[in-house]
């Protein structure tokens, strides 16, 4: 199924080009009024450019620096079964030893599908058929560190090629049922199971440390949510 959802990640070229052309319009505004007040093109041109350059250095700042990380998350579901993979094969894995689906972080100017399918062709090496977008969670200080993660989240129920191993954790086929018994992180166990039955949500998680303080979960009416 295709979305449209848009992330962070593909708007941010968007963002720097709008950034840079309000930039040079400023710049070129200041230069000309600083240059009819003083007689001055020079200094001019020098107004110009550090108005740009201060423009570029925020908006770089803003989006590299305090960045958002945007991630994704699948679930195969086949009948009563779903993939899963129990983190075990990664070095120094911040999710060592829980129990998810498969999934990873945006590279740059993805757009959630391009990281859906990149993601599950890396991990399985499989292509993805039928699958929909379900939510997205936005968790705030996630495993201690400061700042926001966004993920949407996917359900999928076909796909062509073989299942492979993966060198981050190994794969199961698990019963619905015992999804909520395996370790999870504690936030997971609020939405996992709206991802696997495909009921659209939103959600935002706090965590203080791999505690959660916050959490608010929403069933929504469109999947194509913002």
């Amino acid at each position: 199924m295709k979305n449209t959802i848009k992330s962070f990640h593909q708007l941010k070229k968007y963002y720097l080009l709008v950034g840079l052309i309000i930039s040079i319009l400023l710049g070129v505004l200041l230069s000309i009024a600083y240059s009819l007040i003083n007689q001055n093109s020079f200094i001019g041109i020098f107004v110009l450019f550090g108005a740009i350059l201060i423009t570029v250095a925020y908006i770089y700042t803003y989006f590299y620096i305090v960045r958002i990380k945007e991630t994704t998350l699948c679930f195969i579901v086949r009948g009563d079964k779903v993939l899963m993979m129990h983190r075990v094969l990664k070095q120094n894995d911040v999710h060592e030893g829980k129990w998810n689906g498969i999934g990873g972080s945006f590279e740059e100017f993805e757009s959630p599908e391009d990281c859906l399918h990149r993601e599950v062709k890396e991990e399985i090496g499989v292509k993805l058929k039928n699958y929909n977008f379900v939510g997205k969670v936005k968790f705030n200080n996630f495993a201690g560190k400061i700042g926001q993660e966004i993920m949407y989240c996917y359900v999928a129920y076909d796909y062509d090629g073989e299942i492979l191993t993966c060198d981050e954790g190994k794969l199961y086929w698990v019963d619905k049922n015992q999804v909520l018994n395996r370790p999870l992180w504690e936030g997971d166990q609020h939405f996992l199971m709206h991802i696997i039955n495909n009921e659209p949500f939103n959600g935002v998680i706090t965590y203080d440390q791999d505690k959660v303080v916050f959490n608010h979960i929403e069933l929504v009416n469109d999947k194509n949510n913002n």
